[in-house]
């Protein structure tokens, strides 16, 4: 028993600029879902659905929203056509139709108003797919996981980007895109970690950089430095912090409960916080006052006992005036 469904497409990559694609994505091949019910299409369903369209003798039909079913029952006039399908062919685990647009429909697709295909399917009551009534441009798709209209094209250019095969699969051009981001972010490290500003990278060095990112096996060991001189410059700004905050404690310009506060305040904003602290004053002085030694005074006069013991021992009484005496 046959019986007709729609279904439909999804994916993120936009069609390039360009021309029209003239493949377009139908649907996965092998099992898929769409419309909430199980589909499959395998090489039974290839070779009925090329049965079909060469006993029809005519293309399927490709429209917009399904206005070819909306005529068939009665709900409006006219269902012009975005293209025909002329053939199906199976690529990577995905069924594409080859197109022939017409120029509206190349239109539409071009300046992107129309970005899915949502197919009509013949199939049995297990769902497998046997043949197609007719194909449509939408933007609501159905089908889980399909793909969006210029998607393969997208892919081509990236090949050729990343230097791929032709043939080469989506796993092969992920895995180059990952590899050269890496290598563009090992660039960056070595530029950062040598501590070279923009003005001082010229074409020489660049290129030198880029022969060294072409070892990646020196990613882990750039990584690992731009780590170590990162900590060790947020240990320097952590030292400058305190020596500020502490300076200003030791002086008295600060109180001992607001050091936390004051270490919060430098750690974001130190230039600001060092003009407010130099502008608080010293509470504490920060040297000792320079003491004059006191100068011994001469004695005015010397007492007969004095006079007699300096005889003795043979002292004069210049000598006893001066250095002398009961203090």
């Amino acid at each position: 028993m046959h019986t007709l469904t729609s279904s439909g497409v999804t994916s993120q990559i936009s069609l390039q600029d360009g021309g029209v694609p003239n493949r377009i994505p139908l649907h996965p091949f092998g099992e898929f879902f769409g419309n909430g019910r199980r589909f499959v299409f395998d090489e039974a369903s290839l070779a009925a659905v090329r049965e079909q369209l060469r006993q029809n003798g005519r293309p399927w039909v490709l429209d917009w929203h399904h206005a070819t079913l909306d005529v068939e029952a009665g709900k409006r006039d006219k269902a012009p056509a975005a293209g025909f399908i002329q053939d199906v062919v199976v690529e990577e685990g995905y069924v594409y139709g080859l197109v022939e647009w017409t120029p509206e429909g190349a239109a539409d697709v071009m300046k992107g108003a129309f970005a899915f295909i949502s197919p009509v399917l013949l199939h049995t009551e297990d769902g497998h797919v046997v043949g197609y009534h007719s194909h449509a441009l939408t933007n609501r798709p159905g089908t889980q996981w399909q793909r969006r209209i210029g998607m393969e094209e997208k892919m081509d250019w990236l090949r050729q980007m990343v230097g791929l095969p032709p043939d080469a699969g989506e796993e092969q051009v992920r895995a180059a895109l990952e590899a050269l981001q890496a290598r563009a972010q090992l660039g960056d490290l070595l530029v950062q970690s040598l501590g070279l500003s923009d003005a001082t990278v010229t074409p020489e060095l660049r290129a030198r950089v880029i022969r060294l990112a072409a070892n990646e096996q020196v990613l882990d060991e750039v990584s690992r430095l731009r780590q170590q001189l990162e900590q060790e410059a947020r240990q320097r700004e952590q030292q400058r912090i305190q020596a500020l905050v502490e300076a200003a404690l030791e002086d008295g310009r600060i109180l001992p409960d607001q050091r936390e506060l004051f270490l919060r305040l430098a750690a974001s904003d130190f230039e600001a916080t060092r003009m407010a602290l130099e502008a608080l004053p010293p509470r504490v002085p920060t040297q000792l006052p320079q003491l004059q030694p006191a100068q011994k005074q001469e004695r005015a006069a010397l007492s007969d006992n004095d006079l007699a013991v300096a005889q003795l021992v043979g002292v004069s009484k210049e000598a006893l005036l001066k250095y002398g005496g009961d203090e």
